[in-house]
This record gives C-alpha cells, structure tokens and sequence, in this order.
C-alpha cells in the first residue's frame, strides 16, 4: 500500500501507480516492444520491468518521425513490419483502438513463436481522448480475443483479489487530503516508511540467518529460541513470507490475526501438533517448528515446459531454465517420484536432513509424461544430456541461489 500511495504522490494516476508495481513482477528477455512511446522516457514501462542484460528495447507509435529503435506502426490497419518480438508492452493503449480484432492480429503478427503480450487498460477510469477513447475492457473481453486469435491466455493471478485495492486506495487518498494532509509533508513520510521499512528487513535477514535453516525450499525450520529472541514485527514478517512461498500461487496473505494466533500457538504447549494456514502446514518437533507446503496443494501445482532462453517460475519457489531444448516438464516429484528414488536405493532421509515426507513429495522434478527424469534435488538423473539452472528463491530478501544440475 505504501509504495502505491507513494507512487500517485509522484503524479502518477491510481491506475498507472499499480500498473507500474505489476510490472515489476516480470522480467524480460530478447527483442521488446512498447506500443504507445516513441523513445524511453520517465513514462515507459520499461522503468518497471526487469530487462535483461541483453535485452532490446523497441518502441511504437502512430507517429511518423525518425528515430532509432521507432517503428510507426497503426493497429487498425494492416502492416508490412517484419520484424519479430520476445515481448510486446502495450498499457493504456488498446481502449483508443476501435478496431480491436485488427489490433490483436497485427499484434500476433509480431510476435515470436514463444513470444509473450502484457496487456493493461484501465476500467473504473475518466474519459481521457488520445485522439478518442472507445472501450473499456473486461477479463471476459480479453480471454474471448485471445481464445479467437489462438493466443493462450494467461492472467495475473493478483487481477482475483476481491478487495479492491483501488477503490481503497482512491478512498484513502481522498480522505487524507480531505482532513488537511499537506501532499508534500505526506510524501516525506512515506520516504520515512520506506526507509523504515527496508531497515526492519535488514533485520529481519539477521534473525532468520541466526534462528532459520530453508532445507532446499522444501522446508523450513524454525528454532524456538526464535520465538523467544526475536520482537514480534520480526516474527510476523520472517512467518508471513514463509507463507508466501508455500502458499498456491492465487493465495493471499492471511490477515495479521490469524498470523498473531498462529505465532501464540507456537510459543505455548499445546496437545496440538500441527496448524495449517495459507497452504502451509506448520508441525511442531521437540526443539523446532517445521513449515511445508500441504500435501492436498500439490495438485493444484500447475506443471511447466523448461525454457532455454528464460528462467520460468515454479511454484513460487524456483526459477529454472535449460541450455536445449527437450521433452519434459518441471512438475513435483509426488508419491510416485518417492517410488522411484526408492527403488534406485536413493536414502531420501539422509540426504536431505529428516525431510517430513510430505516436503518431498513437494520437491520439484522432471518428467516426460510418467517416466520421472530427475529429481535435482535429491542428485537423480537417467542422462547428463541436458544443463539445467535451478535458482531458489530466498524466503528473507530478493535475492536466489543458483544451482546448476546436469540431466
């Protein structure tokens, strides 16, 4: 919430403001294309994204000028462009497009095989001409086009929060200048929060470091001196982000007095052994809380094609990515998986520290239909044909450790 009040306080409008945070999800790679921008400037999107070392960035317009990386290029009619893009950015643009069908086929048209289009319009939003302003489009809309233009539709899952952040957010704005805030003043206590805010994580990286072991993003254990030593912001925050990464992708974090229930649950003795909250179980052991994803979850863990020109997120809990191509899918390792470590005489509990077993069963794999490939983790393999990177993602900060397994 802060960093998109601080955002609009920046003069951007509420729907920019979270169309920049949303881009900030995303990381792009190859040639990428922005439609509605003539150069990069303190308005291109590509500010938010995550570009790539190598990536290219290009830029499109009805404008007819001369200019490096600029294509003119008009949606509603045909075009002769031959170039191909990994990525096109097209915000705020396609509700002053009138002849939509024709757009999304111009769009395909510049798209790379396994190339990708994110798409923003606003809804609950003023008439705003540039030159006209016809539409304002629904998820319906949008996965009718993609299913008859044969674009596979992939939504951002935050798009099912019933909360309605934005009305909140237009709300509470007007509110606070309504009671005298001063915009300026404001401001300089959201840079206030921030800092705040990034010194709390500092510490927050300093007690998990101490009281914390990730067991290969498969578990988590959590020392109860932990919840002794450590102040409780540190505690809610260190527990909401475990959540966040057991949690199914569509989940949100629990409300604050759920987490305050859980933690109580945690310090005292109790005939209770285990709690689950946000898809993830906590058990208790004698000196230690373990956290792993439940075991009804996995199901709804949505098996990926490995890429080898981009790492793609598994489970919110790895990124991974292969040098070629090959026939296989990243996918959890399950029962059957067990099975077949098992009958390789592959001791699962002594290479990974008395995993609980349904942490393994969560544990990422390779499969070509129901033939188990590898299972990185626990070192199995049936070739050394195919390199493959595997970066977990750290549950403390945004930084991941990389690992290279070769298949």
């Amino acid at each position: 919430m802060d960093a998109i009040i601080y955002s609009i306080l920046k003069r951007n409008s509420p729907c920019r403001a979270l169309q920049k945070i949303e881009a900030r999800k995303f990381e792009l790679y190859g040639n990428s294309l922005e439609f509605g921008n003539v150069k990069f400037n303190n308005k291109s999107f590509f500010n938010d994204f995550k570009l790539n070392k190598k990536n290219k960035i290009f830029f499109s317009d009805i404008i007819k000028i001369k200019r490096k990386n600029y294509f003119m290029f008009d949606l509603e009619k045909k075009n002769n462009l031959k170039k191909k893009f990994d990525n096109i950015i097209i915000f705020n643009v396609l509700e002053h497009i009138y002849e939509t069908d024709n757009a999304f086929t111009e769009l395909k048209k510049l798209l790379k095989p396994k190339g990708k289009i994110y798409i923003s319009t606003p809804f609950l939003y003023r008439y705003h001409s540039a030159p006209k302003d016809y539409y304002r489009f629904t998820l319906d809309f949008y996965e009718k086009i993609a299913k008859k233009q044969k674009i596979k539709w992939v939504e951002d899952p935050s798009n099912l929060n019933l909360n309605f952040d934005r009305i909140k957010i237009r709300n509470s704005l007007q509110n606070f200048y309504d009671s005298g805030f001063d915009k300026k003043l404001f401001l300089k206590s959201i840079n206030k929060l921030k800092s705040i805010n990034d010194d709390i994580d500092f510490i927050a990286e300093s007690y998990a470091s101490k009281y914390i072991e990730v067991h290969e993003n498969i578990f988590v254990s959590i020392r109860k001196e932990f919840f002794i030593n450590t102040p409780n912001e540190i505690q809610m925050r260190i527990v909401k982000n475990c959540i966040r990464l057991f949690a199914p992708d569509k989940l949100y974090s629990p409300k604050d007095i759920k987490i305050i229930n859980l933690l109580k649950w945690m310090k005292k003795n109790s005939n209770i052994k285990a709690k689950t909250l946000g898809g993830t179980l906590f058990k208790k052991n004698t000196d230690e809380i373990l956290l792993y994803k439940e075991v009804k979850n996995l199901n709804r863990i949505k098996s990926i094609d490995i890429s080898k020109s981009e790492f793609k997120c598994w489970d919110n809990r790895f990124l991974i990515k292969a040098n070629k191509d090959f026939n296989g899918k990243i996918s959890y390792l399950g029962p059957e998986g067990v099975k077949v470590l098992k009958s390789k005489k592959i001791d699962i509990n002594k290479a990974k520290k008395n995993a609980p077993i349904a942490a393994v069963y969560s544990s990422p794999a390779i499969w070509n239909k129901k033939r188990l490939i590898s299972a990185p983790i626990f070192d199995y393999s049936i070739n050394n044909k195919v390199n493959i990177e595997i970066k977990k993602i750290d549950i403390c900060s945004s930084n991941s450790e990389k690992n290279t397994y070769l298949y």
